[in-house]
Formats: C-alpha cells, sequence, structure tokens
C-alpha cells in the first residue's frame, strides 16, 4: 500500500528503535483502591483540559491511500497534535469515513509534564465506536533521579472487567559517573509471589569508558538456575557526529554457544539529518547480508522532511521495489499538484 502524508507547521520524522520485549502472561500487579482512584482522577482531569486547548492543535498530518482502481490518492487518516505551555500535550488519531465524509476518531496520547518540562505520565486510549466514548488501554509513568535522569519506567494497563488499573512492567535505568546508561533492568511483576521479578537486563559498553555506547549486551533471567543468561547483543558504529552508522544486532545460541548474526542496520546521514537506512538480514546458507528493507528521506532547506520512500527488496529480480511512499507538504498544495497531474 502506498500512502502519502501533509504535514502543517512541524514537519519531523521520529526514528525510534523498538527493543522487542516478552512480557510473560499473567504477570501483573493490580493498583490498589486508593492508587486507582487517584488514576481515573488523573485520567478525568486530563480530559478535561484537553477538552479546554482543542482549539490550540498546531499539528495537523494528514495521510493518503493509494487507490489502486481510481489510481489517485485518497485521504485516509490525520494526527492532531495539541499544546500545553510549549509542551506535546495530546496526539489524537482519527480515520476518514468515506461512506459519511467524516473523520473520526481512532485512538489518542495524553501526556503530563512536571515543572521542568520533563514527561512523567503518558496515557493511550482508543476510540469506541458503540458507546461513543474514549477507553483507557495504557498508561506509562516515569521517575526522575536526582540528575533529571529517568530512573523507573513503570507500565499499566486497564482492565476492563476488573475496572481497575494493572501494573505490568518496569524499567529501572541506572547510569555510571558520566551520566551514561550503564544497565537498564526490566522487570515483571509476579501474582503467586507478589513480587516483581527480574526478565530481561540490558547492559552497555563504552570505549575508553565514555562517549557513546559501543556494544550493548542483552540478558534473560533464568527463574530455575537463578542466572542471567546471555541472549543478544547490538555492536555498534558512529560517524564524527555521533550518528549510529552501523549497528549489528546478534543472537546468542546456547545449544552451539555463539554467537551468530542476525540482522543489521546500515544508516547514512547529511550532518544528523537521516538520509537513508538499509537493513539486510543474515543469511546462514551463504554467510552473507542480504538487503530486506530500506528507508529513504529528503529534506527542505530548513531540514524538515518532505518526503520518505520505503522499499523492500526482491530477491527474484535483484532490485529495490517501492513498498509505502509519505509526502510531507500543505494540504491544499498537495491536492493541487494531484489535480494538475491528472489533468495531464
Amino acid at each position: 500500500m502506498k500512502t502519502l502524508h501533509d504535514k502543517r507547521d512541524k514537519g519531523r520524522l521520529t526514528r525510534m528503535l523498538l527493543l522487542a520485549i516478552g512480557i510473560m502472561a499473567g504477570t501483573s500487579f493490580i493498583v490498589n483502591q486508593a492508587s486507582a482512584q487517584d488514576f481515573q482522577k488523573k485520567v478525568e482531569e486530563k480530559e478535561n483540559i484537553l477538552e479546554d486547548f482543542k482549539a490550540e492543535k498546531i499539528d495537523t498530518n494528514y495521510t493518503f491511500r493509494w487507490n489502486e482502481d481510481y489510481e489517485k490518492w485518497e485521504v485516509y487518516k490525520r494526527e492532531l497534535e495539541y499544546l500545553n505551555n510549549g509542551d506535546a500535550f495530546a496526539n489524537i488519531k482519527q480515520r476518514f469515513s468515506d461512506e459519511d465524509s467524516v473523520w473520526v476518531h481512532h485512538e489518542r496520547t495524553i501526556n503530563e509534564y512536571d515543572e521542568e518540562g520533563k514527561l512523567v505520565e503518558s496515557l493511550h486510549q482508543k476510540w469506541n465506536e458503540d458507546m461513543e466514548d474514549w477507553i483507557n488501554l495504557k498508561i506509562k509513568t516515569i521517575t526522575y533521579n536526582k540528575r533529571d535522569e529517568k530512573s523507573e519506567i513503570l507500565h499499566h494497563e486497564w482492565r476492563q472487567a476488573l475496572d481497575q488499573w494493572v501494573s505490568t512492567v518496569r524499567y529501572l535505568i541506572t547510569y555510571n559517573r558520566k551520566g551514561n546508561e550503564s544497565n537498564i533492568l526490566i522487570q515483571t511483576y509476579s501474582a503467586d509471589d507478589d513480587k516483581w521479578q527480574p526478565h530481561i537486563r540490558y547492559s552497555f559498553s563504552y570505549k575508553d569508558g565514555f562517549g557513546y555506547p559501543d556494544e550493548t549486551f542483552v540478558h534473560q533471567w533464568d527463574p530455575y538456575s537463578q542466572t542471567w543468561d546471555p541472549r543478544g547483543k547490538y555492536v555498534i558504529q558512529y560517524d564524527s557526529r555521533g550518528n549510529r552508522k552501523l549497528e549489528t544486532h546478534v543472537n546468542y545460541n546456547p545449544s552451539m554457544d555463539k554467537w551468530l548474526n542476525s540482522s543489521q542496520y546500515k544508516r547514512d546521514f547529511k550532518k544528523d539529518l537521516l538520509k537513508e537506512e538499509i537493513i539486510r538480514r543474515w543469511n546462514f546458507e551463504t554467510e552473507e547480508w542480504i538487503n530486506a528493507v530500506r528507508n529513504q528521506h529528503e529534506y527542505d532547506e530548513e531540514g524538515e522532511i518532505k518526503e520518505t520512500i520505503e522499499e523492500q527488496w526482491d530477491r527474484d529480480s535483484s532490485r529495490w521495489v517501492i513498498n509505502n511512499r509519505y509526502i510531507f507538504g500543505d494540504l491544499e498544495e498537495l491536492l493541487t499538484q494531484q489535480e494538475e497531474s491528472e489533468e495531464e
């Protein structure tokens, strides 16, 4: 599917490396009644504040979907961003209903910041068409240490059947003396013994003890042997500006007692702007890296993203094939360009 975006005011591209975490089923902690009431009160306060700030949305991102039958772009969804004292207070995602020709709510995120502008809470909800109301999904709370570094990230999920918030996973982050992350410990809650149990640990290795981490080691806790077992590692190379130009993910095979290549991310930057990223997978038969996905980005003179092309590698033809296309710009201008193209 091809898509086309329009972004007003502040077009920007945010790329994040998502670490896959296997959360064990049934590991949850029910927030006590007082905490549940406090949570629900906060949720209501966020919703009330959002209603007051509806007139101050500053960013609208339109997405167009390509219609193969009519061979033209059609509006598909949009994101509305709201500000509160300069911070991104909320983000609302809506889908366009072709049948009714109206925008329909889909999901939203509402954030809360402290007096210093640090994010301390993020609420995620989805829209229920039958109830015509927002339904709670997840809430994330962030705690900082005395050096204003994130020290704990606690995740909660809303359980409709219990009508309560349930804590599920937490991240405990520690730093070295230079302020660099040294470990991230991920814990899941064990209902059997009413305790948080270790699950995954990320340890960062720094060349000469400072700068950027050269390697990240991933270990998983074995509750039977009470030991941390190696699972993977990330080997990272940086350019002169500190951008990750090459990142190799390696998995540990305990039966073979050796490290095996998994995936690789090769990135090209123009200053700090990501121009191209190629994702490759390791082929064990030929023992070489094979192309998988390529993302290319173009920016305007001010460094704002204006186009993204996502491609997949076709092994049969040995070439890149476009999968998705995103274009950022003014909505009216994009529609005008499409009309002119259709007339030609």
